[in-house]
């Protein structure tokens, strides 16, 4: 969990030196991994529901310790992975628009 709060703060970091940079578009871009890896503590807590409602073994402190790490990496490579995949997506999706703004 030491990683994930070490991106954390270095996505903060990386975001808050593009938007004094005057790099906007890449800040946005970091803001948008930063707020992912906020997010996934939602997504954690959903996944720790779901996995005590279905009667996951967490009788005692280390199993559910392990049950809450589980859930939170899971929940942490998700929220990242779905925030890369649309920001890749989304530039795609601008590249054709970028050449045909040029051409004209």
């Amino acid at each position: 969990m030491r990683q994930m709060a070490a991106w954390f703060s270095l996505s903060a970091a990386v975001a808050w030196r593009r938007a004094w940079q005057g790099r906007y578009a890449a800040h946005a871009r970091w803001m948008m991994r930063h707020a992912a890896s906020g997010l996934s503590v939602s997504l954690m807590r959903v996944f720790v529901y779901l996995l005590c409602a279905s009667g996951a073994k967490a009788s005692t402190e280390e199993q559910r310790a392990d049950n809450f790490g589980y859930c939170m990496v899971a929940a942490w490579w998700i929220m990242l992975a779905g925030t890369e995949l649309w920001l890749w997506r989304r530039d795609q999706q601008a590249a054709p628009r970028k050449a045909a703004g040029k051409a004209a």
